[in-house]
This record gives C-alpha cells, structure tokens and sequence, in this order.
C-alpha cells in the first residue's frame, strides 16, 4: 500500500506543498509557525529548513556538508504521509488496512517519509527496526537529515 502511493504524481510545476498545493504542517519544523511554504522548489525547502543558511567556507564543518549534501542531489517529489509511525497504520492480522493521521501529508524531496519516519516516536524502540522493511532505505539522506536536527532543529 506505502509502496503503491508513491505512484501519485505531483501538478506541473507544483513544489514542496500540502496536498492541495498550499502550506506545510509538521511540529518538528522549526519556525514561528507551525505551518510554513508552499515553496517552488526542493531547494528552497531544504534553504527554509536552515533557516535561510548559504555556503559559507566560514561555516562549521558539519554545516557545510549539510549544505553540500542538499545541493549535490536533485530527488523528485512524492506524495508523503510525514508522519509514518506505528501509531498511525492500521492493521488486521498480517495486512494493513489503514494509514492515519494525515495532516502533515504533501508533496516532499522523495526522502523525506523515509527520514521523517525516523523522527516520529522515539519512545517506541521497535519502529526504526522496522522502517526499512517497507520504505526504501535512505542512509545519506538520513544522515543529511540528523545533521539538520543536529544544527536548525530539535525532534
């Protein structure tokens, strides 16, 4: 099912949006809002998520390659849940037969369901030990992830 929504396709044109092409939500963003974009491009996004920080040689080492990881790699846009965790799919027996809780779904860089679901719960061990057996494993971008949290924000 996870697998299969990735076959959505965004709007010509659309960037990183909600669903309907509008504003983001997403708690774990830091920001004066909770609701932040739409944004035209993957670019723009990952600038929104340093907080406006550019390459500078001056930068700590850690920065930098974070930088240089988000402007080295062009993803493409997918649908995304954002908020993917155990809590939040419905199962019977072996099948799932639901997924909820979808208001920080939109349009993202296609690795953001598989870092963000690394986020979500932290309280409940077993998940990350789950998470690459039905999402694709992204282990670059989720350590560009974790060097994000590490320098603009706090999970």
């Amino acid at each position: 099912m996870i697998r299969e929504m990735r076959d959505l396709r965004p709007h010509e044109g659309m960037g990183v949006a909600s669903v309907d092409g509008g504003s983001l939500h997403d708690c774990r963003i830091p920001g004066p809002s909770l609701a932040f974009g739409p944004f035209a491009t993957i670019q723009d996004f990952h600038r929104h998520l340093r907080m406006g920080l550019e390459f500078n040689p001056r930068l700590h080492v850690d920065a930098q390659e974070l930088i240089k990881q988000q402007q080295s790699k062009s993803w493409p846009l997918a649908f995304t849940h954002g908020d993917l965790s155990s809590l939040n799919i419905l199962v019977r027996e072996d099948d799932i037969v639901g997924i909820i809780d979808w208001e920080t779904a939109g349009w993202y860089p296609s690795y953001w369901e598989y870092t963000s679901a690394y986020q979500v719960n932290p309280q409940n061990s077993f998940w990350v030990h789950e998470i690459d057996k039905f999402l694709e494993a992204m282990p670059e971008e989720l350590a560009m992830e974790r060097l994000r949290q590490k320098w603009f924000g706090d999970v």
